[in-house]
């Protein structure tokens, strides 16, 4: 995502589903299924449209994990005013 360039990955427990938004800035597939991997994979290749769109969301996705954003959240938590 960081990159610029469309992902795909598996729903797999460890929070994919945390960054990724399925269809609007990546997609994510049931863990274990290579059919459903391929085709989505094929999808993207095949659309240049849905490159764009999801490359654009991702990068605007990405500003939520930037420095500065990550210790104003954590700062928030632990309850220290910037």
């Amino acid at each position: 995502m960081a990159c610029g360039v469309p992902v795909v990955s598996t729903n797999c427990p460890s929070g994919p589903d945390e960054i990724i938004e399925n269809g609007i800035n990546g997609v994510l597939v049931p863990t274990e299924n290579v059919d459903e991997l391929a085709i989505a994979i094929i999808k993207i290749l095949k659309n240049q449209k849905i490159k764009q769109v999801f490359a654009k969301n991702s990068l605007r996705k990405l500003e939520l994990f930037v420095l500065g954003q990550i210790i104003h959240e954590y700062t928030k938590l632990i309850g220290i005013n910037d």
